[in-house]
């Protein structure tokens, strides 16, 4: 991931509290596979993923609230990534979940290592970002791992 994303970095993000940041964010989400796993299998899919959006949200209100504080700017930008944003959060939920009620949890995040790639692409595509020729070779090991993942099961 790290190798895809290292043109885009700056000092600033390298700072300890965004690198910390990172990685509980990376362990919140090996956790949440995990459990959800366990918790989505007998339930219907939207009502895990509205349990899921819930319960984020309720981790994240105060954290947002305690270093941005409470406004809210309504601009056509806003709700454009807005709509954006849950859109894409909801298909890919979905899209793990039903990977999570269909083979294992380690199968199923594996395809998390691949939205460096996304993320990129769609910075490429509706940002006019750069694409380094080397973005695509950090594509390449990461499919190699998903496929050994899928090939071993």
């Amino acid at each position: 991931m790290l190798w895809i994303t290292r043109h885009r970095l700056t000092v600033e993000q390298l700072e300890p509290l965004y690198l910390a940041a990172i990685g509980a964010g990376t362990l919140a989400l090996a956790l949440g596979t995990v459990l959800s796993k366990k918790v989505a299998a007998g339930q219907d899919l939207i009502a895990a993923v509205t349990l899921q959006f819930m319960a984020s949200g309720l981790v994240l209100l105060p954290l947002a609230w305690g270093l941005e504080g409470f406004r809210l700017e309504a601009h056509p930008a806003l709700w454009g990534s807005l709509a954006y944003s849950v859109a894409v959060s909801l298909a890919s939920t979905l899209l793990m979940l039903w990977l999570l009620r269909h083979g294992q949890a380690s199968s199923a995040s594996s395809f998390h290592f691949l939205n460096p790639f996304f993320g990129t692409l769609f910075a490429v595509t509706l940002l006019g970002e750069t694409m380094y020729a080397d973005d695509l070779l950090g594509v390449l090991p990461i499919a190699l791992g998903i496929a050994l993942v899928a090939w071993k099961r």
